[in-house]
């Protein structure tokens, strides 16, 4: 029998409930605007997600920020500048690096994922899809189907990278990403322009009207993927790193999706929180000062909501029940799904095994679950 409740989501939320104080309440921008997601995107359906909780909660994936002083020190850290204003207008720079909006001027973009076992971060999936070659190597040069640096993906429009990160997420090809501006024109160093990598694969606009059950792989079937190969102009670059313009870039560090989550390094610089505005009062208790959590700037779109300041004494109530029903809740569905559920598709989301015997071994007896056949 289909059950008409995503697991995944339903954890989600109720890990969300569980690690967060609930203290405020923060607005967020409509985003994104419509679904692209078609049938062979990795990972649930779009509409299975819980209201508030992104995917990507939880996970170990974090965004580099950049020197905002400019001296190369480790001072004071910023969001890259084609991210600055999705930073501005989400709740925190890792949602904002991980679903954009990102500012190309619509000139479009391109990610490369790199494996990062040397960083202690396990590739899964990333090496079984490896596409491209750096044009920094005489192999990228000699052999127009050289593929083993990684995996390279774009699009000339903006509004794609939220889905194609999604996609590849779920498709656990986990590395370190690097993304830029510019697929045909724009930023300073376009990837057709053969002076990045040799081949980069395409992700079609999905149009709002477009039927999405018609639609079955936005990564394929449409001849738009860059195949030029590197430029023999650029064959000074062999055997050094490619001059690249970090300021139409952006890098996020243990991408990918892992069952175990994994542990975010300790590197301050690259971690640092949002930075608030000043201090409310403070109410007439001994407990610490809350602050507010910052807001966007008055110019932006009227699709923010407004901030809003909760009590603490009735956040408290308030956290306490909702903790105790998604408790509830999440424990009864499990219980009656049994112990053990696999979630898994071919180029979905790898199998999700819920061992749940430790938290209901004293409620009831596990009992078989017939295999489910797709």
């Amino acid at each position: 029998m289909k059950m008409n409740i995503n697991i995944a989501s339903l954890l989600n939320l109720a890990r969300f409930a569980a690690t967060t104080p609930l203290i405020l309440v923060s607005a967020d921008i409509n985003w994104p605007e419509y679904s692209q997601q078609c049938r062979d995107d990795a990972g649930s359906p779009y509409e299975d997600d819980v209201p508030g909780v992104p995917y990507h909660f939880g996970s170990a994936a974090y965004p580099v920020l950049v020197d905002a002083d400019g001296n190369g020190g480790s001072g004071r850290r910023e969001c890259a500048d084609p991210i600055k204003d999705a930073c501005n207008l989400r709740p925190d720079f890792k949602t904002a690096y991980l679903e954009g909006p990102i500012s190309c001027g619509n000139n479009g973009w391109y990610c490369r994922i790199f494996n990062d076992e040397a960083n202690g971060w396990p590739n899964v999936n990333l090496n079984g899809d490896v596409n491209f070659g750096q044009c920094n190597r005489e192999e990228s040069f000699e052999d127009g189907g050289y593929d083993q640096d990684g995996h390279c993906h774009g699009s000339s429009y903006d509004s794609t990278y939220y889905w194609w990160i999604r996609d590849h997420w779920f498709r656990e090809y986990n590395g370190k990403v690097r993304c830029c501006c510019g697929w045909y024109q724009g930023g300073t160093q376009p990837v057709t322009e053969g002076r990045i990598a040799n081949r980069c694969d395409y992700r079609r606009l999905v149009t709002s009207t477009e039927n999405l059950s018609d639609c079955r792989d936005a990564n394929e079937e449409h001849g738009l993927g860059f195949e030029g190969g590197c430029d023999s102009q650029y064959q000074d670059q062999i055997g050094s790193p490619i001059p690249e313009d970090d300021s139409v870039c952006w890098e996020i560090e243990r991408f990918g999706y892992t069952e175990e989550g994994g542990s975010v390094p300790t590197t301050p610089p690259t971690v640092t929180p949002k930075p608030t505005p000043p201090f409310v009062s403070p109410p007439p208790t001994n407990k610490p000062t809350v602050s507010e959590a910052p807001t966007s700037p008055t110019n932006q779109p009227p699709t923010m909501g407004p901030t809003r300041e909760v009590s603490q004494s009735k956040t408290d109530s308030n956290g306490r029940f909702c903790r105790c029903l998604l408790s509830f809740v999440t424990l009864h569905v499990l219980n009656d799904a049994s112990y053990f559920i696999h979630f898994a598709s071919r180029r979905r989301a790898p199998v999700l095994g819920l061992h749940l015997d430790q938290q209901i071994s004293q409620r009831r007896t596990p009992r078989q679950i017939p295999q489910i056949h797709q």
